[in-house]
């Protein structure tokens, strides 16, 4: 496994110098592509028919956490998907990563995706299903952005050049996409610090603190998972009205770094921390 992300990773490197010719492979335009569903590094599902039912074109960005040319539009891709709704609009923005873990996908995401403080869309790390669903569409040349219709069917295997916002909504147009702008939904804007969450000590032996602000008297749903993405600890009423700090015993766990989400109907937002004994 470590060996195959390896040899991966040096090949996706080489890819990624050469842009221009990123492309969808294993689609012709026209046709039907395979639906799929996955769940993003902050723990929401996503299935494709289920976003196009909806009516919705589907830009998807295909990338890596290596790629240089990825960390440049990054944010612009953000800039977009806050353009549009955050989704909630008639264009659905998802980035999918090849081959990285969710811990690196959180890391390429806090360090390039919000440049300009845009929100960015939700990722699939290729640990998550993003590396099956890369290998379906047959990609292999980093960054490349597809667009599916809400037919189901590719309508492009890439957008070339990838310079602002524009160039993507120029693009879009010439295949019949005008998508309508929309302010973003409330908590979205939230989403990458819900009510101050904090987790303390960092490094930890096993004893952890959460800590956040709730203006509500609704409770969060806490998972912790692996950088695997195996998750090893959940609990189901975290907080109530008011400053909450809760402590979880994550002692059992073995030394490493963990992903803890913190959520409920509406909104979600992770913290990463290391257990050392």
């Amino acid at each position: 496994m470590i060996l195959r992300k390896l040899n991966l990773t040096i090949a996706f490197a080489t890819c990624c110098c050469l842009s221009a010719a990123s492309q969808v492979n294993n689609y012709a335009v026209g046709e039907t592509v395979s639906d799929f569903t996955a769940t993003d590094i902050h723990g929401h599902e996503h299935t494709l028919s289920e976003i196009t039912a909806q009516g919705k074109w589907v830009l998807i960005d295909f990338y890596t956490t290596g790629c240089e040319p990825c960390k440049g539009i990054a944010p612009v891709f953000s800039e977009l998907h806050e353009k549009y709704g955050c989704n909630s609009s008639d264009l659905f923005c998802l980035s999918v990563d090849a081959i990285d873990l969710p811990s690196e996908v959180l890391d390429f995401e806090n360090t390039y995706a919000t440049i300009g403080g845009y929100t960015p869309p939700p990722v699939i790390a290729g640990s998550q299903g993003g590396f099956e669903i890369q290998n379906d569409f047959g990609v292999g040349v980093y960054p490349t952005f597809a667009v599916i219709g809400p037919d189901m069917k590719l309508k492009s295997t890439t957008i070339w050049p990838q310079w602002d916002v524009s160039t993507f909504e120029t693009s879009l147009a010439n295949l019949g996409c005008t998508p309508t702008e929309a302010p973003c939904p409330n908590l979205n804007a939230e989403e990458l610090d819900v009510y101050g969450f904090e987790v303390f000590p960092n490094p930890s032996a096993g004893n952890v603190t959460i800590s956040f602000e709730n203006p509500t008297s609704e409770t969060f749903h806490l998972i912790v998972s692996n950088i695997q993405g195996q998750v090893v600890y959940t609990s189901n009423a975290i907080g109530g009205s008011g400053e909450t700090n809760s402590t979880i015993d994550l002692s059992s766990l073995s030394n490493g770094q963990y992903l803890l989400q913190l959520s409920n109907e509406t909104t979600s937002t992770v913290e990463m921390i290391s257990i050392e004994h």
